[in-house]
C-alpha cells in the first residue's frame, strides 16, 4: 500500500471534523498538529 500524499492527510483529517462532527482539537490532537494549522488547512482550497 502506497503512503498517503499530505494532501491526502489533510483532506481526510478535515473529512473527520466535517463528516463525523468531531472537533477540530480532537481531530488536530489525533493527528499530531495544533488545531491552528487545521483551521489553515481548512481554508486552503
Amino acid at each position: 500500500m502506497r503512503e498517503m500524499s499530505v494532501s491526502e492527510q489533510r483532506y481526510k483529517a478535515i473529512l473527520a471534523v466535517i463528516a463525523d462532527g468531531r472537533t477540530v482539537r480532537e481531530v488536530a490532537t489525533d493527528w499530531g498538529v495544533c488545531p491552528r494549522t487545521m483551521h489553515r488547512w481548512q481554508l486552503r482550497p
